[in-house]
């Protein structure tokens, strides 16, 4: 509410939207929204605002719990990817990518210690 009062007092003083989003720490886009919201709604607009911050469907770790350990094989494929295990969970394939790295997850490769001895 601070930062949203600052906006609006900043642009009423006439700064412009990026030295006023440079002075309040965010962006231009937030700047006209605010005071496009303050046009419209006066202060009231200001405060009765809901953010729409997105919740996640599946957490992380659920993600990974059940990404399925054993090879697709009615997908015709040997290993899982990313892509495949999304399309099989119904996710995009970043947010099945990012929770496999955020736990070290890696179901399409071998770790170094599987590898077979190199011989010359």
């Amino acid at each position: 509410m601070i930062q949203r009062a600052r906006i609006i007092l900043l642009a009423a003083d006439g700064m412009a939207s990026a030295r006023t989003a440079y002075n309040v720490g965010t962006t231009t886009t937030s700047v006209w929204k605010w005071c496009n919201r303050s046009r419209e709604g006066g202060v009231a607009a200001l405060d009765n605002v809901s953010c729409s911050v997105r919740t996640r469907p599946i957490s992380d770790l659920d993600i990974v719990n059940t990404t399925p350990i054993r090879s697709p094989k009615k997908y015709g494929v040997l290993r899982w990817s990313s892509r495949l295990s999304g399309q099989h969970l119904g996710l995009r394939n970043a947010t099945v990518s990012r929770a496999w790295r955020a736990y070290g997850r890696t179901p399409g490769r071998r770790k170094p210690s599987d590898s077979p001895p190199i011989s010359n």
